[in-house]
């Protein structure tokens, strides 16, 4: 791959709480003289309980030694992972730290049911990103609307929307979803986008004329066949025209694969192509199912209530647990400022991390003087910073043997040039890594997934 900037992604993914079919009500603020809220609070605290390490940020927000945060947002619970690298195996990474997340959840009140709620996806925003190309932020998104759509969405969707947080990053908002394939295409999907228009900002493959308001659009597609109006530089020739959504997703998908490629496993890249090719189906593509879970009422205002069933097509609402445990490096990474560190945390945010140490000056009056440890923004600092400070004694290169070659990798992809050459998804048992050799003819380069074995 190119050398570019960084990029990351991350997810927050919000669910519905339920005990015996009735809905719990997180408030934003508990009382202690409501007992309901003392009980609510109680649950929240049993989430506390999974954990060796736990950052309090308040009664209703907490970070933890995995890596991830964990929040009470209105009516929901709101589970929101690290920030993930994209570089080679992230969408599996993502999705691995997503289900952790649920886990954990899960397990914390097992007499409790969840439903999904929505989903937003965070991507890494840069000051630089489109300039000068009228309203940047309309011609980001516009290209990868309609796929987004279709990973994203059910036929009963209450709509699609995304939003500037802020100076470092973007949020596509979407339904929950709960099948692990789809939340990996959607997110090799998304990382692949965000990675191909850096290549080459200035040549956007599509614009969807149709869309009015790319900031919340509920005005969507039906299905794969309904035509809308795209201009297009990959079809033929420029030209405004009508297309179907899924003439319009398998031609985005074609000029996105080259990239694709070089993120995915060929395991995830034939996952994705799947689902655009209706090889699977989409949650988008299950009218049948949607049309029954509204016919009986089990969806009201964007919440659906529990359900379970044993027919594989109608799998139901309720959250199962996936047993994942295997944390990805970022979780570890961003886990340890918790283990570490405790209650002198000041904040963890996107790209912030704050520490201070409070003690007591013994002198006159017995002063409170209060030091900063550090204050670390940038993801990329952070990770670096997490490796300097809680793995001083990283492992230097590991030998291995493919196809009677010996190759080496080393295990951290950080700028310095102490740490050149090396890459942040070894950490991953089954990666794909470039490995250079020999030949008769000069040196070759080869991508390749390969099993590593890391300590």
């Amino acid at each position: 791959m190119n050398k570019m900037k960084k990029r990351y992604i991350g997810i927050e993914n919000e669910l519905m709480t339920f005990e015996k079919g009735e809905l719990i009500d997180y408030p934003d603020d508990f009382d202690i003289d409501e007992p309901r809220n003392l009980k609510n609070n109680r649950y929240f605290r049993n989430l506390e309980k999974q954990f060796e390490h736990v950052y309090n940020i308040s009664h209703t927000a907490i970070r933890t030694d995995t890596g991830h945060g964990f929040y009470i947002d209105d009516e929901e619970i709101e589970i929101v992972t690290p920030p993930i690298e994209i570089n080679p195996g992230f969408a599996s990474r993502l999705t691995d730290s997503l289900f952790i997340g649920r886990d954990k959840v899960l397990a914390a009140n097992p007499q409790h049911e969840y439903t999904g709620y929505s989903m937003h996806w965070n991507l890494t925003k840069r000051s630089e990103d489109f300039c000068g190309m009228g309203n940047p932020y309309n011609l980001l998104f516009q290209g990868v609307w309609i796929p987004f759509q279709f990973l994203g969405t059910t036929p009963i969707s209450c709509g699609i929307a995304s939003r500037q947080k802020q100076w470092h990053r973007y949020e596509l908002l979407c339904d929950s979803i709960n099948n692990e394939d789809q939340i990996n295409a959607t997110a090799l999907l998304l990382g692949s986008y965000m990675t191909a228009l850096e290549k080459n900002a200035f040549k956007l493959p599509f614009f969807a004329y149709n869309i009015p308001d790319i900031t919340s659009s509920k005005e969507m597609l039906n299905d794969r066949k309904d035509l809308f109006k795209a201009f297009t530089n990959v079809f033929p020739y420029r030209c405004t025209e009508l297309v179907t959504g899924q003439k319009y997703f398998e031609s985005f998908y074609r000029w996105l694969e080259p990239t694709i490629e070089e993120l995915g496993s060929l395991k995830e890249v034939k996952n994705l192509k799947d689902f655009v090719y209706g090889e699977k189906p989409l949650e988008f593509d299950k009218f049948d199912y949607y049309n029954y879970i509204e016919e009986i009422g089990l969806k009201d205002d964007g919440v659906y209530e529990p359900f379970k069933t044993s027919n594989p097509d109608f799998p139901g609402t309720v959250l199962q647990k996936s047993g994942k445990t295997k944390l990805p490096l970022e979780n570890k990474l961003w886990g340890e400022f918790v283990r570490q560190h405790g209650r002198d945390i000041d904040k963890i945010a996107w790209d912030e991390v704050s520490i201070k140490r409070s003690q007591i000056k013994h002198g006159p009056g017995r002063v409170l003087l209060e030091l900063n440890d550090y204050y670390v923004t940038g993801i990329e600092n952070i990770n670096r910073q997490a490796i300097l400070k809680f793995f001083p004694c990283f492992p230097g290169p590991i030998d291995y043997e493919v196809k009677g070659r010996t190759n080496r990798v080393l295990l951290f992809d950080m700028p310095d040039s102490a740490f050149e050459g090396v890459k942040i998804s070894a950490f991953d048992p089954k990666c794909i890594i470039k490995t250079t050799y020999p030949t008769d003819t000069g040196v070759k380069t080869l991508d390749e997934t390969v099993e590593i074995p890391v300590a």
